[in-house]
């Protein structure tokens, strides 16, 4: 049996709200415990206002209330998006944002734990979930984890969909399976290595990821699963999803290596495997992974032995026999286990699996063997020391004495120039300078531009130009009163009574039913005060600071933010992009709002000193503003007062007035 509590702070719902309340419990009852019901309740009890989701007049749910707390996800986000990227590489597959954006939505982020999602279900328990339970969407009755795969089918397939590695393996696997099933939109390949190239050579923003997302949209899930919307709003939410991410981490993170995982070869001293034998150095090379004395996994690079993030490899022992390396060297069985990789006679990188060696078709970066037809002798360096005729070969450079550079070939050395300037190609003779000399701009994080989602084009060069004096509106053109212009529509104003929230809201809501992951815009000049995670549905928060040029400031507030793209203490641009609205989760996808406010300087102050610069979304037990009309900012008061009552309200802002945000930019508008 379940117990399913539904609290409710206010007056009665209403009959549609109340159906919405039922549905939701009896779907986690039929699915298992609510997550929501400890953790989303909890943080609505803190801050005085109920987390369940309601319904209002207008269709939209308006749940601001503000909980101080934060928690910072950035490490476990990070953590798993590397074992994403690992378990691709299985497969050959080394363009990770086409898959992560699966997890971005069907988990509401990249979550795998229901106590980790906003009005989850619970699912079974999950080693990697503190034996706890698997995130699962209220309305997904067979999904879990943080792909939200069906168990049954990843089962069938040979994974445990409970651990993360599991999940995303049978993620992988589906996902790959339908594209090469279904070439209704793809091109019809021949091999599966024609596929993952395919893949790996996706960008956001192309004809080609747009068909990649049709798949998804049609294919991911089994026509009429429950809570699979239809092709086009999942189309929709994929390709959202996968803006978020880039805006999240930077187009950079996302960037594909076009060789392999190294761009050249490398060999890593004093490295030990999990039994305490030293790793000679011959046998590493750029991408060699092998299981450390810590139990973490270490990776050959450049700079070194480094930690990969993430992985452990102390907890899922195994051992793989009969492995070769790519010098033709016995691999010791007992060196390995699960994760270990290393360079093989073919060319690509083999993992220990727990079912023995696997091919992951990854290119290894190992460049060719020196040619050790040439030996030269009576070689110097540029200290004067004798250089080993056994260590040289053809083509061999080195920078000698007297600063001038030398080549080792059939005749023996040759001088070939000075040292300071950049060395010829061995291979070509020909002039390297083109690799200092072109253009670095390729690797600017707007190459990735998605603006193509967004209907202002982020334009910054609103009436009056950025920087000057004047307020704007937070999205939209930044200029159209009261809400920026079309498809952006003002939703809720201040002072309005909302009875499934008990109380009157403090603040605007500007909407828009397919505005998530949408930028929005600072209102004014200033600088960041506060940007933090906030364990209410504003998801995040961010408080900046407004001279007024009087002696006197003004802050705007701002919530329910998917991805905050400014820090404290940065200066601010009126027009600046400084975040991304929110998706909100199931079951309601379309309450995509910006909570926005002004508050005079002592409401500021009070924020930032009390509260974390967080403010209260509902004013508990308060009747509407005198005259107030829901829908028509002209009848907001200019200061709204709250008088909450409650004394063991954390969120008291009693006496601390808000602006009517509408008023107050329509009266300081550029």
């Amino acid at each position: 049996m379940y117990f399913v509590t539904i609290r409710h702070d206010g007056a009665d719902m209403n009959a549609r709200d109340t159906s919405r309340y039922l549905l939701a419990a009896l779907l986690c009852a039929a699915t298992g415990a609510c997550a929501g019901d400890s953790a989303s309740t909890t943080a609505g009890s803190e801050s005085g206002g109920s987390l369940d989701p309601a319904g209002t007049s207008d269709g939209h749910t308006h749940n601001d209330d503000a909980d101080t707390g934060a928690g910072d996800h950035t490490e476990t986000e990070l953590s798993r998006l590397e074992l994403i990227k690992q378990v691709l590489s299985e497969r050959g597959i080394l363009n990770a944002l086409p898959f992560a954006a699966v997890a971005r939505h069907e988990s509401g982020g990249i979550k795998h734990c229901a106590d980790e999602g906003e009005w989850s279900c619970a699912g079974p328990n999950s080693p990697d979930c503190a034996d706890g339970p698997l995130l699962r969407r209220c309305d997904m009755t067979a999904g879990a984890g943080m792909f939200q795969v069906d168990l049954e089918d990843a089962v069938a397939r040979g994974h445990d969909p409970l651990t993360e590695r599991g999940n995303i393996r049978a993620a992988r696997d589906r996902i790959l399976d339908a594209l090469w099933a279904d070439t209704s939109f793809t091109p019809a390949w021949a091999t599966e290595s024609e596929m993952i190239d395919w893949i790996n050579a996706l960008e956001h923003g192309t004809p080609d990821y747009e068909s990649w997302l049709t798949v998804l949209a049609t294919r991911y899930h089994e026509p009429g699963a429950a809570g699979s919307r239809g092709p086009e709003y999942l189309h929709k939410v994929y390709r959202a999803a996968t803006r978020s991410l880039i805006i999240r981490h930077g187009a950079d993170f996302w960037e594909v290596a076009p060789e392999g995982i190294g761009q050249a070869d490398c060999a890593c001293d004093g490295g030990t495997y999990h039994n305490g034998t030293p790793i000679p150095v011959g046998d590493t090379h750029c991408g060699f992974r092998v299981c450390g004395l810590d139990d973490s996994i270490y990776e050959c690079t450049g700079a070194g032995w480094q930690a990969v993030a993430g992985l452990t490899c102390g907890q899922n022992q195994c051992s793989c026999a009969q492995g070769i390396n790519h010098q033709g060297t016995p691999i010791p069985t007992e060196v390995t286990e699960c994760e270990f990789r290393v360079c093989s006679l073919e060319g690509t990188f083999f993992s220990c699996r727990d079912s023995g060696w696997f091919n992951t078709q990854v290119a290894c970066p190992l460049q060719p063997s020196p040619d050790v037809s040439c030996k030269c002798s009576e070689g110097l360096d540029q200290n004067n020391n004798p250089i080993n005729p056994n260590d040289t070969y053809c083509g061999m450079q080195v920078c000698g004495n007297q600063n001038q550079r030398w080549q080792c070939g059939p005749a023996g050395w040759a001088n070939i120039g000075s040292c300071d300037e950049p060395p010829p190609d061995p291979t070509t003779g020909g002039d390297t300078t083109g690799d200092t000399t072109g253009d670095t701009t390729g690797n600017d994080t707007t190459g990735n531009d998605t603006t193509g989602n967004d209907t202002t084009g982020n334009d910054t060069t609103s009436t009056g130009g950025d920087g000057g004096p004047g307020f704007g509106f937070p999205l939209g053109d930044k200029t159209t009163s009261p809400a920026g212009g079309a498809p952006w529509a003002y939703w809720r104003g201040l002072g309005v009574r909302i009875d499934d929230q008990g109380g009157a809201h403090l603040a605007s809501d500007i909407g828009w039913s397919d505005g998530a992951y949408q930028d929005f815009y600072a209102v004014a000049d200033g600088e960041v005060l506060v940007q933090s995670e906030n364990a209410s549905l504003y998801k995040h928060i961010i408080l900046i600071k407004h001279d007024m040029g009087d002696g006197t400031y003004v802050c705007s507030f701002y919530g329910h933010i998917d991805a905050p793209l400014v820090d404290p203490g940065d200066p601010i641009t009126r027009g600046q992009a400084i975040g991304t609205v929110m998706q909100w989760p199931d079951p309601y996808p379309d309450n995509n709002h910006l909570h926005y406010a002004i508050v005079p300087q002592e409401t500021c102050d009070y924020m930032v000193s009390n509260m974390g610069g967080s403010k209260c979304g509902y004013d508990v037990a308060a009747d509407s503003a005198p005259g107030v009309v829901d829908g028509d900012p002209s009848t907001e008061p200019w200061l709204y007062y709250p008088v909450d009552p409650a004394e063991d309200w954390k969120c008291k802002m009693q006496g601390h007035p808000i602006h009517s945000a509408t008023q107050f930019i329509n009266m300081h508008h550029y």
